[in-house]
């Protein structure tokens, strides 16, 4: 059975589309209800309503309907049908050496740094494994000012040394201390606040301490997130809320609070799961795409680019989601493949100088990953020289080859 799903707009494919991101959560359903379900299939039929009668739009997706096709993005602009493929850029400035490879190195050329000397820097998230990666990143090469946000809070800083010594450094409170105390140790001057990312009144508040303190914002990195989990046949309207509520929904929230500031850019921590899928991922999948469609549409005066990551071996979700004792060994040799703190902090710099407005991450090749999610079998992975940064891959996911 086949199950197609059109789509407003999604997707830059020409070039003068107004770009739509709020249906783009669909796409995570898309991905990942084949590979829970065997005998279903998806695809998706992306059209630009505003340039088409509707009954070109009918005739359009009629077509889709009936022909035999194994193209599972698909879009329509003007009279054509495109079908969706990806493409490699090396991580470094790639030698322009044809035609093709001259386009792609000007799409990708590497620009200078858009992180400012003492520059102040939001951080969602800031608390969790990945935020605090990149705060110390930002301390350790610009002396960032940094605004570190998370959900729960902390004690009063005139305390800190006090808890220290009577709480066990493996407790979370103290660690997170710790950490501060380590950004400050090289640089950095730090403001940790609580609040909710959805809440527009508490981000508001945040944006006006920030502003007290610093003056200016000169960018934020989204990397608050929650883990998705749970087959489809077991979500509930819930869960798959709480899953889109600080990618989703907060994404939206910080889009209203932060048009008067005159950011350098915005950095969306997304997934490499929104292009590839995974069992149980349905939401979380969803959650990503929308920041992916967020970036590709954002016509804000400000650099908006979704990272598409891959998993980081140390820190982050990846590491920390407790899994069944049966698939533990599994676990751990994946992330085998995943990417080092030192790794990632270089990616996320040539990403930021890149000028894409998306960018996949993947240590491995990536048609190959997503044909083993869509079919569902744990193969033996093979290992990649991606150490070497020569080796090492970008991919874009807005790639379109016009197929009649």
């Amino acid at each position: 059975m086949e199950i197609i799903v059109a789509t407003n707009n999604l997707y830059d494919v020409i070039g003068d589309e107004i770009l739509s991101y709020k249906e783009a959560t669909v796409l995570g359903a898309i991905a990942v209800i084949p590979q829970e379900y065997t005998y279903l299939n998806c695809r998706q039929v992306d059209l630009d309503l505003s340039e088409s009668h509707g009954d070109r739009s009918i005739e359009q997706l009629i077509t889709e309907f009936t022909i035999d096709s194994a193209d599972k993005f698909v879009a329509y602009r003007k009279h054509r049908r495109w079908v969706q493929t990806f493409e490699p850029i090396p991580i470094q400035n790639p030698p322009e050496q044809s035609t093709r490879e001259e386009m792609l190195s000007s799409r990708f050329k590497i620009l200078p740094s858009k992180l400012r000397p003492g520059g102040v820097y939001l951080i969602t998230g800031g608390m969790g494994g990945i935020g605090l990666t990149l705060a110390e990143h930002l301390a350790r090469t610009v002396q960032a000012k940094l605004i570190l946000l998370g959900r729960s809070s902390l004690p009063a800083n005139d305390t800190w040394d006090e808890w220290l010594t009577t709480h066990d450094a493996q407790d979370s409170i103290s660690h997170k201390i710790s950490k501060i105390k380590q950004l400050e140790a090289l640089g950095a001057e730090v403001l940790p606040l609580t609040a909710d990312v959805c809440d527009r009144a508490q981000m508001e508040q945040v944006i006006a301490l920030s502003l007290e303190r610093f003056g200016t914002i000169n960018g934020v990195i989204h990397a608050a997130g929650v883990a998705g989990g749970g087959i489809i046949q077991l979500k509930t309207p819930g869960i798959a809320e709480s899953v889109f509520a600080p990618k989703v929904t907060g994404t939206l929230v910080l889009n209203e609070v932060l048009p008067a500031i005159d950011l350098d850019f915005l950095v969306l921590c997304s997934s490499l799961s929104s292009i590839v899928g995974g069992f149980g991922q349905a939401d979380y999948c969803g959650a990503n795409a929308f920041l992916d469609a967020f970036a590709r549409g954002d016509r804000a005066n400000r650099q908006t680019i979704a990272i598409n990551w891959d998993a980081w071996q140390e820190v982050g979700m990846a590491v920390n989601t407790k899994v069944p004792l049966e698939i533990k060994q599994w676990q751990k040799d994946n992330l085998q493949h995943g990417l080092l703190k030192s790794e990632a902090v270089e990616v996320f710099d040539r990403a930021l100088a890149g000028g894409l407005s998306q960018v996949i991450i993947s240590t491995q090749d990536l048609p190959s990953v997503i044909e083993q999610n869509n079919k569902l079998k744990l193969i033996k992975r093979r290992a990649y020289g991606f150490r070497n940064f020569e080796n090492f891959q970008f991919r874009s996911f807005l790639t379109w080859h016009f197929r009649s």
